[in-house]
């Protein structure tokens, strides 16, 4: 069992990188995320989002963007569209909501034709790591919890 955010890092790195599709991906605290996940060797990524605002924020916090791929699609939609296009097709392991309000990029998610459904539920998990306890805790569906067959 895993009891600290330092040994589940040490199980990560060193699998395979993965590549994020990030929507909206113009947020400090986004490519923070994502300057550290590559700088662990963990993933590297697809930026979409407002091009210009995606380099301006990269050099604010010494960010080597070169790594990443930045595709500039301002509008949320069109970047949620695309962004769920790469992870169906395979070019993107990992779909990312960056600045843009769910219910948009979950309409793309659930898209009957060009979507990413399964038969299998659709969920999320947070992990958290509290001070005085010997373990990590595991939360599920806080806000999201979607049957796939609607």
């Amino acid at each position: 069992m895993m009891r600290s955010f330092q040994e589940l890092m040490a199980r990560a790195v060193g699998t395979r990188e993965k590549v994020l599709a990030v929507v909206a991906a113009h947020d400090d605290d986004v490519l923070l995320s994502i300057k550290e996940a590559y700088a662990q060797g963990l993933a590297r990524a697809v930026l979409l989002g407002d091009r210009e605002k995606i380099v301006r924020l990269a050099a604010e916090i010494n960010m080597d963007f070169s790594p990443h791929r930045i595709i500039h699609r301002p509008d949320p939609e069109e970047a949620s569209r695309l962004a769920v296009s790469l992870v169906r097709e395979g070019e993107a392991d990992i779909l990312m909501k960056g600045l843009l309000p769910s219910p948009v990029i979950l309409k793309e998610m659930l898209h009957r034709e060009r979507g990413l459904r399964t038969e299998n539920i659709l969920s999320h998990i947070a992990v958290f790591e509290v001070p005085g306890y010997d373990r990590l805790f595991f939360m599920s569906d806080s806000g999201l919890n979607i049957a796939a067959h609607s």
